[in-house]
Formats: structure tokens, sequence, C-alpha cells
């Protein structure tokens, strides 16, 4: 009796298998055109994660490498109600999103036309990840192509025009990116632009972010009157920058109850140069001198 229940058991993994790995009914035995839809079915059935990548592989044509004794993958099971039923491209795409619900993410790795890609623990390749981005070069008419393409990881370089004060607009996108030292935003002052390496929906966000916050401000008193070199021997001129902007932000005043609220309506414009440790002041002459003093 145990001989037979175990001969059932193995029979039942091995239809399991040969439906995961077989390929999409072909009319007459032909091959099929490179735009005819490909399917995975994951039915509501638990399958090994390996089984489930092997089969992605092959309907896909995208060769998949994992460590088989890697227990986050070995250990793993997919299990659900999914008809992928879609291109190859497509489905590709919609299996490594797949993923990341697991944590496992997909390296390319190797030449160009020749790459394999890498099934591995997300959470444990922070430094392969890190040198295997994929450059892209984002637009506003081509960043609807990756914001929903999970798994994706990539690195671009977006511009900014307006804007000054790029690293607490760095501070804040960091907020966004993944954790563990897996995504990464660096700001580039003189170039005036940030460099965002992370999955694609997150660089797609930080994308977005950053040209809403990169807007041209109509401020009279910073854009008019004269600038003006300050500076300093014993203080940091970062630090007092700051504590200057503080000052001078158009902040409502406390009124009493029952009083009109009196707003700041001019402020002087005050940056760090942090290599001759100046102060550099915007403008008119009574602005300058309070900062002076």
């Amino acid at each position: 009796m145990r001989q037979l229940h175990r001969f059932a058991w193995l029979t039942t993994c091995a239809l399991l298998t040969l439906a995961l790995l077989a390929p999409p009914a072909l009319a007459d035995d032909k091959k099929p055109a490179e735009d005819a839809p490909s399917v995975v079915n994951v039915a509501n059935e638990e399958v090994p994660m390996d089984q489930f990548l092997r089969a992605v592989s092959r309907v896909t044509g995208v060769p998949l490498v994992w460590n088989p004794a890697d227990k986050n993958i070995r250990g793993k099971k997919i299990i659900g109600n999914v008809d992928m039923n879609m291109p190859r491209e497509e489905l590709f795409s919609y299996a490594r999103a797949l993923l990341t619900f697991y944590e496992l993410v997909m390296i390319p790795v190797g030449p160009t036309g020749h790459q394999v890609h890498l099934v591995m623990d997300a959470r444990q390749t922070s430094s392969i990840l890190r040198l295997k981005p994929e450059h892209v070069t984002l637009t506003d008419a081509n960043i609807a192509e990756f914001a929903d393409d999970d798994g994706r990881f990539l690195t671009t370089t977006i511009q900014v025009e307006h804007m000054d004060d790029l690293r607490n607009a760095r501070n804040a996108l960091t907020r966004i990116v993944t954790g563990q030292n897996i995504g990464n935003v660096t700001e580039v002052p003189a170039a005036k632009a940030f460099i965002v390496t992370d999955f694609a929906p997150n660089v797609i966000a930080c994308y977005r972010l950053i040209k809403q916050m990169d807007r041209a401000q109509v401020r009279p008193s910073t854009t008019n009157g004269r600038t003006v070199a300050i500076t300093l021997e014993h203080a940091q001129a970062h630090d007092l920058a700051k504590t200057l902007v503080q000052h001078y932000a158009r902040v409502p005043a406390s009124p009493q109850r029952g009083a009109p609220t009196m707003t700041r309506t001019s402020a002087p414009r005050i940056t760090a140069d942090a290599r001759t440790n100046q102060l550099l002041v915007t403008g008119d002459d009574a602005e300058i001198k309070a900062v002076q003093a």
C-alpha cells in the first residue's frame, strides 16, 4: 500500500511538471509567429518556484539561471488562479513583476545578445544590483513604458533647471526608493541633476516628483536687487545658510485672537558656496545689510 501511494504521488508530480513545462499548443505543428501569445497557467495548486521558472524560461525563450540549493527559491511555492496568456515579451515582464511579491529579482548578465537572467533573493543582492542596473533615458513621452514594470532595475539621470536645493530634494526622494541599500538617489549640483537607481516604478515616481518640484518661482525680492558674497572665517557656510533661510522663511506670525495674520512678503535669497565658505545673498540693500549684521 505504501508503494502504491508513493507511485501515485510521483505520477501526480510528473503530470504537474509536464503541464508547466509544456509549450503552448501549435496549430499544424508549425512554429508560432513572434507575436503569437504564450501561455503559462498556475492552477489553484501549489507549484514549486523552480518549476514555475522553468515554464517561464521555456515559453518566453529567455534563459533563466538560479541556484537550486538557494532556500529562498527552493522553499517557495506559487499558487493562485493566474492565466498568463500574452505575447512573449509581455509575459516575461509579467512574470518578473510577479516574482517581486516573493522578493526575487532577475538580474541580466553576459554580453548583449547572449544575456541570461540570474534569479536571486533581492534582500541579499544589493552589491550585485548596484553593478547591473539597466541605463535608460527618461522623458515625459516614455515614462509610461516603465511605470508599471515591477522588478526591472534601472538607473537614469534626471536633469533640473530651476531647482537650487538639490540636497534637501535628495533627502526627500531617499524615502521613496527601495531600502537595504538597493535603491539610491545621488545629487550632482554642478550638473544640476540627480542620478536615480532603483526598480522601475520607484525611478518613475522620483522622475515625476523632481519634475513637479523643478518649477520657476516668482520671488521679486530674490530675483531683483543685487548679490553680494560674504566670506566667513569661523562658521560653516552651509550651516549658517540653513539658519538664515529658516530665520527669513515666509511663515505666518502668531497674532492674537481677532488680529489679522501678518505674513512676511519678502526675503533675501541666501545660498552657501561650500568651496569658498561664502554666503551668497541676493536682495535689496536693506535685506543685505540685515543679513550682514
